[in-house]
């Protein structure tokens, strides 16, 4: 399953611990402002870089696995 852009099924998900990894893209902009992207009560986990891969524009898409699941 993908999600893309629904902040609270996420959530949701994350809570259950249901994400293998996480896939974040990284814009070149700097808006000063917004929605957190993960709001504050969720629980520690660690991660490990699977993979970074630089797009034409400038941004980069982060791959991120559940460290011993990878």
């Amino acid at each position: 399953m993908f999600v893309f852009g629904s902040a609270i099924l996420s959530r949701s998900l994350m809570d259950a611990g249901l994400f293998d990894e996480y896939r974040l893209c990284v814009a070149p902009v700097l808006l000063g402002r917004g929605r957190r992207l993960f709001e504050s009560g969720l629980a520690y986990q660690e991660l490990m870089l699977l993979e970074a891969r630089q797009l034409s524009a400038g941004g980069v898409i982060l791959k991120y696995g559940r460290k011993g699941r990878a």
